[in-house]
């Protein structure tokens, strides 16, 4: 097939695009142009067929790209904190999300569109009994979440005969090191609030599996899948970070360097997905695995000085610091 990936050279696309090519398709690359991205092009251009540079909100640069596609994978969108902004929010997500839909449309409608939406879009739902349905109804509560919805409205209305939509759950990096920026977001989720983590791997599994299966007509159109981990991936908040930490050596964080307020993550029903679309490799001990190759060099420091590294985490928790 003939892929085109939209944010392909994102922390999540990335992984999408390799999934992609492990496959044999086909990869065309639509991307806003920054030193980031022409970096990743120049690193891929001997795998892809080609990346074209150009504005998802611009319609011209849209159909140029979408034009004698088979699949289309939408990933490009304006995700937390980059959502506060929310004009740019509602164009890149509404907007961008119509002129891909519109461009499989008036190009005969070839394409099959996986659309990808956030598990965010439900809203708080840890007083519920888990897991999150997809049958349940959305409840946005910010910007970001409510031009997701508006974004899932416009794939369904724009007459695009064979879509789907993937709602992301938490999405955890199969390459790379965590940063002190990355653990200072992470207290912003409480200590015992249900997590259900996803390698991005897996979710690029899924999204070339759909798009496939969708081109055979061997899946509905018009499904909505949660994809998550699974079982094996489903912990609390603060499992799943004490889980990382005890991995490379540091000692355990307490509660009281995480909020009480409420968040976006929780258990996801995706058993349907999983049927579907056989994606579910990776479990959270496989994932510590991962982490711990990831941050191998700084092994060495973190199991020697643990303790030291702990206290550095907590003073990025203004929760923790808020107890001193």
């Amino acid at each position: 097939m003939k892929v085109l990936i939209t944010g392909a050279y994102g922390n999540i696309g990335k992984a999408v695009l390799e999934e992609v090519l492990a496959r044999g398709h086909e990869v065309t690359v639509f991307e806003q142009k920054s030193r980031r991205t022409v970096k990743a092009a120049k690193q891929y251009s001997n795998r892809i067929n080609k990346t074209i540079f150009g504005d998802i909100v611009e319609y011209s640069n849209v159909k140029e790209a979408v034009r004698g596609m088979d699949a289309v994978i939408h990933l490009a969108a304006i995700i937390p904190p980059a959502s506060r902004n929310r004009e740019l929010c509602y164009m890149v997500n509404v907007d961008g999300t119509a002129n891909v839909a519109k461009a499989i449309v008036e190009d005969g409608d070839k394409a099959v569109l996986i659309h990808s939406s956030s598990c965010s879009v439900m809203g708080p739902t840890q007083a519920q009994e888990p897991p999150v349905r997809v049958d349940q109804k959305p409840k946005p509560i910010d910007d970001y979440t409510k031009s997701k919805v508006i974004s899932e409205e416009k794939v369904r209305s724009s007459g695009v005969t064979r879509y789907c939509i993937t709602r992301l759950g938490a999405v955890m990096p199969s390459k790379g090191v965590w940063k002190f920026s990355t653990l200072a977001y992470g207290f912003e989720f409480p200590f015992y609030s249900r997590i259900e983590m996803v390698l991005d791997s897996d979710v690029g599994l899924a999204q070339i599996t759909a798009a496939e299966k969708l081109k055979l007509n061997v899946i509905e159109s018009g499904n909505i899948y949660f994809l998550g981990g699974g079982d094996r991936c489903r912990l609390t908040y603060g499992e799943f970070m004490n889980g990382l930490l005890g991995a490379i050596g540091i000692p355990a964080l307490k509660k009281e360097s995480f909020t009480c307020k409420e968040n976006f993550l929780d258990w996801l029903d995706t058993k349907k997905a999983q049927i579907d679309l056989s994606f579910q490799r990776y479990t959270f001990e496989d994932y510590k695995r991962i982490f711990r190759n990831n941050m191998r060099r700084y092994l060495p420091f973190t199991k020697l000085f643990g303790r030291l590294v702990k206290w550095i985490i907590n003073q990025k928790s203004p929760y923790y610091r808020a107890t001193e």
